[in-house]
């Protein structure tokens, strides 16, 4: 985390948040389709916490798609992962056809050392999805794209 981009930008903050808000309220005018990717919150607090910062907005208020990011690859701790796919599997009742889930990464991300997903428990993943009914996955990073990977995709299409 560089902090002198948090100084730098500090100042545009309040203007930017502005602006993202107007996108989101214009968008059906503007023929936009808007898709968030968010951090997995279980905390309605928590959840408040990251509106407030502009990380994430309310679907009620804004609709929009959101992806929520199950990147099973780097949770190491089975406990935190079962309560993530806990909330996934809430979330996508609350949310419906509205939610998707970021499955990664496949590739090396933008912090240069994210454990990448291996073809076998990305199977493992696109299997928990089809298991609860969630229609859609975003799996990032296609960079790493590659015929193993690609053997298994196909077998959710």
């Amino acid at each position: 985390m560089n902090k002198k981009l948090f100084l730098r930008n500090f100042f545009s903050f309040y203007k930017n948040k502005k602006l993202i808000k107007k996108i989101f309220e214009n968008a059906n005018n503007l023929n936009i389709e808007i898709l968030t990717a968010e951090y997995p919150i279980p905390s309605k607090l928590s959840q408040k916490k990251l509106e407030l910062l502009g990380i994430s907005y309310p679907i009620k208020k804004y609709p929009h798609k959101r992806i929520t990011m199950l990147y099973s690859s780097m949770i190491k701790n089975k406990s935190i992962l079962d309560n993530i796919k806990n909330f996934v599997i809430y979330k996508s009742k609350e949310y419906g056809p509205n939610f998707q889930v970021g499955l990664g990464t496949i590739a090396v991300g933008i912090l240069g050392n994210e454990p990448i997903l291996s073809s076998k428990n990305l199977d493992k993943d696109l299997n928990f999805l089809r298991e609860n009914n969630i229609k859609t996955a975003v799996i990032f990073r296609l960079g790493g794209l590659n015929k193993e990977y690609l053997n298994v995709i196909n077998k959710y299409l």
